[in-house]
């Protein structure tokens, strides 16, 4: 079973039942899966992607997870690659990302979560999921405050330093709010 991962360029096809092995495969064998990501892991003196073998087959996923994302996110402990995997609406992935949106839901919501020593309340409690989506997308898109009550020119200014397209888009809204229909809001 080879489960491809984005990669570069197409699969080469050995044979019909074989594929060369390419940095970024998950691959069944017979001691347990086989996996090469070409951003995380070394090269070896070839220039080839290092393969890592994950044995204990009950434990494969447990183990990828621990590989993949070992020393990301915020994850500093051996197995927290599989604690701190993707849960939740939003797929909440790793311990620092766990506790930034613990701490958002709780300053914006007045909650007392710890998803941080509490990750499967974000798999099993529905207002916990809800509350985390909402806080992981106040996070991740917070700069967009700086806009509010902003005119259109500053806004420009700020998402588009250049300024290379400011006359082209104050053209548009000049259209756009010169147009008489615009304003009827008749039913018909």
């Amino acid at each position: 079973m080879c489960l491809p991962l984005p990669k570069k360029g197409p699969a080469e096809i050995k044979d019909k039942n074989k594929r060369y092995i390419d940095a970024g495969s998950i691959v069944k064998t017979r001691k347990g899966y086989s996996i090469t990501f070409p951003q995380s892991f070394k090269k070896d003196s070839k220039g080839s992607y290092v393969q890592h073998t994950i044995s204990a087959p009950r434990k494969c996923g447990e183990n990828l997870f621990n590989l993949v994302y070992k020393s990301k996110n915020g994850n500093t402990q051996e197995g927290d690659g599989w604690r701190y995997r993707g849960r939740g609406a939003i797929q909440v992935t790793g311990r620092a990302n766990y506790k930034s949106v613990s701490d958002k839901a709780n300053s914006l919501f007045s909650k007392k979560y710890d998803w941080e020593n509490n990750p499967d309340e974000l798999r099993d409690k529905p207002d916990a999921i809800v509350y985390s989506a909402a806080a992981w997308f106040l996070n991740a898109f917070n700069p967009i405050s700086i806009l509010d009550g902003k005119t259109s020119n500053q806004v420009t200014r700020v998402v588009n330093a250049k300024g290379d397209q400011a006359s082209g888009r104050a053209d548009k809204y000049n259209e756009l709010t010169d147009n008489a229909q615009l304003y009827n809001c008749e039913k018909k």
